[in-house]
């Protein structure tokens, strides 16, 4: 009987080396896993603790059913061997089993649970540090996107033009003034307390490159700077390119570059016009593709889209109280000095022509809009821009492959100016008034030599006679002090009552659609009219100009702004029609190109 019992104190010694070596590797594994943990995130180190404690709990469980005798007189004895606590031991005077194995405490039982209890309580816990860690990196998170957010508005806050410190502005005015011991080129006030205008200028480039804009942005940029009492300017583009791109010490306030990056433009060309239309997604996902399709085929398609602007650009636009376009190929003058009080106060829509006032239409070159509903809305009554976007946009796409197809370069595009349908819908909207002033010059000649030339000097743009001698720059810089009339009276004062016509269809705008032109055959050559139009109606209303705005005895004569439509065809695309020694914002530009200005 006695070799029967050491038989089975032998397989207890067995049973125990067997538990005393599963918990030893399950240990073993757990702190290997908890120190390899060390290297990566804390919430990496507590699941591998985690998982090590679980395969613990489950191997002491599944050790409890199915290792150990189901019998109370078949326990295992060898509790001692898997605790870090003394168990008692078996005792020979309980007596044995039949098969010989040793009796134990009825201790072992109640061991187990308790490390049970032990290992659900440190899951517990573990599972309550890693959900601190959640929260803390969703904190984390959360304060990510708030700084992100926070960032964006202080971006937004420039684009809308708000200054840091105005007082600070008046006085760098005034420290500039006494540096050079004469007046200021700019006004004590630098923004307008009353109105706020801004130009938008979306810029696309051949085949979606970087943004490349022209060789004469630099002119463009330190022009439209002598218009920051009440213009801002807005420069869309995609691709890497900045106010940083600019040489250096030049800089407008008042100019603001805004890169969509690539597939940009047509993506928020698309989807705020889908939005405003209130068509489905799928309808608005074609229209961004198409879009994106024709800007890189040809760019200028974007101005097809300028009645729109108010609301494709609505969240740089929100804050101002008129919005507006314009074209790039401009040079600008005094500005302020031209735009009146009434203009912005009493009319909804106001454009600018080059005294071309038969034909009544809203010029691309600048037509502001004030910031109403009624009036953001209008392009929704265009075909075109509306119920039929996605269709044109289709035969625009189907067109031009078709050309590409043919093996055409140049071909006819189809492009729907805003001078057409835009303006006929603009003049017979109920409670929208519009103003079309002579107030920009053009450069149209290119076959034959200009009779003027343009000059630059100290913000303001005179226009003057092409004569043997240089006008005399002594008297335009006199003449060319700033606009600080914070009343914006403007230069041109109404005589007498205005007179009301009727437009025909024939005359004028050979380039939009018969059923769109407005033309007053009886006002062509008149120099001297304005145009009011109100709910179909057609006024014209003579006008003088006051003589601050000549000089050098009648030779030059100031305007708002030089559009150099034609001129610019005339010169090399690379810019070696651009005199490299011509200061920005003081110089003379002609047919041939931009010229520095001697003698200053």
């Amino acid at each position: 009987m006695l070799k029967p019992q050491r038989k089975g104190a032998h397989a207890a010694e067995i049973h125990d080396d067997a538990l005393f070596t599963l918990v030893s590797k399950l240990l073993f594994i757990r702190l290997k896993l908890a120190f390899r943990g060390l290297r990566h995130s804390p919430a990496a180190q507590l699941r591998a603790i985690l998982t090590t404690a679980g395969i613990s709990l489950t191997c002491l469980i599944m050790y409890t059913l199915f290792v150990l005798p189901s019998t109370p007189q078949q326990r295992h004895p060898a509790v001692s061997s898997v605790t870090h606590t003394p168990v008692p031991g078996p005792s020979s005077a309980q007596g044995g089993d039949a098969g010989g194995g040793a009796p134990v405490s009825g201790s072992y039982a109640s061991d187990l649970r308790r490390r049970a209890a032990e290992l659900h309580s440190e899951i517990s816990r573990f599972n309550e540090r890693e959900s601190a860690i959640v929260k803390q990196r969703n904190l984390w998170q959360t304060a990510k996107l708030l700084n992100s957010e926070l960032a964006e508005l202080k971006e937004r806050q420039n684009h809308l033009g708000v200054p840091a410190s105005p007082a600070a502005d008046r006085a760098a005015d005034r420290a500039k003034a006494a540096r050079t011991g004469g007046s200021s080129t700019r006004c004590a006030e630098s923004r307008h307390p009353d109105y706020r205008i801004a130009m938008a200028l979306p810029w696309m480039t051949q085949g979606g490159k970087n943004a490349q804009l022209p060789p004469w942005l630099p002119f463009f940029v330190a022009t439209a700077s002598h218009s920051a009492l009440l213009v801002d300017w807005f420069i869309f583009h995609e691709g890497a390119f900045s106010a940083s791109n600019l040489p250096r010490g030049l800089h407008a306030s008042n100019v603001r570059f805004v890169d969509l990056k690539t597939g940009g433009m047509a993506s928020l060309f698309g989807r705020t016009m889908s939005t405003a239309l209130k068509l489905p997604a799928a309808n608005t996902s074609a229209i961004v593709s198409r879009m994106r399709y024709m800007f890189q085929k040809w760019p200028r398609l974007v101005a097809e889209y300028k009645p729109a602007y108010g609301s494709i650009f609505n969240e740089w636009f929100g804050n101002y109280t008129h919005w507006g376009y314009s074209d790039m190929d401009v040079v600008l003058g005094q500005v302020a000095r031209f735009i009146e009080r009434s203009e912005l106060q009493d009319h909804q829509i106001v454009t600018y022509s080059f005294g071309d006032t038969e034909a009544v239409y809203l010029r691309g070159q600048w037509t502001m809009h004030q910031n109403i509903a009624k009036v953001n809305e209008i392009w929704m009554r265009c075909k075109h821009l509306s119920d039929g976007l996605q269709h044109e946009l289709f035969q625009k796409v189907a067109w031009t492959r078709r050309m590409e197809a043919m093996g055409k370069q140049s071909y006819h595009k189809r492009f729907l100016s805003a001078e057409g349908c835009y303006s006929h819908r603009a003049a017979h909207t109920p409670g929208v008034s519009i103003k079309v002033a002579n107030k920009q010059f053009v450069g149209l000649t290119v076959g034959r030599v200009a009779t003027d030339d343009v000059y630059v000097i100290g913000g303001a743009l005179w226009v003057c006679r092409r004569e043997a001698l240089e006008p005399s720059l002594a008297a335009l810089r006199l003449a060319s002090e700033p606009m600080c009339d914070l009343q914006l009276q403007g230069m041109q004062r109404p005589l007498g009552e205005a007179t009301r016509f009727e437009v025909t269809h024939e005359g004028c705008g050979n380039w939009m659609p018969q059923e769109f032109r407005m033309c007053a055959e009886h006002l062509k050559g008149s120099q001297k009219h304005n145009l009011l139009l109100s709910e179909g109606m057609f006024f014209a209303q003579e006008y003088e100009e006051v003589g601050a705005i000549f000089a050098d005895h009648g030779r030059c004569k100031q305007g708002a702004f030089f559009h150099m439509q034609e001129w610019k065809k005339r010169w090399d695309e690379s810019g070696s029609n651009i005199d490299a020694t011509a200061k920005y914002d003081t110089f003379k530009l002609s047919q041939d190109g931009i010229h520095a200005l001697t003698g200053l």
